[in-house]
């Protein structure tokens, strides 16, 4: 049985909301760290990195690109969360459908934005989360994919007390 079928309409509909209102916030805040980037920043973004003193928000001397969010991290990992809804989507939707465009789209766009935050532990992260999801995917039934699941979190918790 679905999860769809077991969870309840209004529930449902809710979730598909907030999917799609995750992807396109991750196309606009990509779009926003790559005009920062490449493009510089506004009055009052400059105002606010001086004035809060966190030198995370620098490399060297120049700053790194944010978007709307407080911090290159979290504005990459916001972007972990795009493009993994956005296969999500494409896993359901397909590639040639107009919202399969879009996905793709929001993708490379989050890629480019993970890659201007100079941010590496989340360039680890983005691997691992695509690892994780094509390894996911191989898995044709729920029970497996759960399974297998699990299996990486031990992996990962096990890895993570060594």
């Amino acid at each position: 049985m679905q999860l769809a079928l077991l969870l309840s309409d209004p529930f449902y509909e809710l979730m598909l909301f907030l999917h799609i209102l995750t992807v396109v916030i991750g196309f606009v805040a990509a779009l926003y760290g790559i005009k920062q980037a490449f493009f510089g920043f506004t009055n009052f973004e400059k105002i606010w990195y001086e004035s809060t003193g966190f030198q995370s928000l620098f490399l060297g001397e120049a700053p790194r690109a944010f978007s709307f969010f407080s911090s290159p991290a979290a504005f990459a990992d916001y972007l972990i969360f795009a493009i993994l809804f956005s296969l999500m989507a494409l896993s359901v939707k397909g590639f040639f459908r107009i919202e399969g465009f879009f996905y793709i789209i929001t993708i490379g766009l989050c890629f480019v934005g993970i890659g201007i935050t100079s941010v590496r532990s989340n360039w680890i992260g983005t691997g691992v989360s695509l690892f994780c999801w094509f390894f996911l995917l191989r898995f044709r039934t729920n029970r497996n994919r759960i399974l297998a699941m699990a299996f990486l979190v031990l992996v990962g918790v096990t890895g993570s007390a060594v």
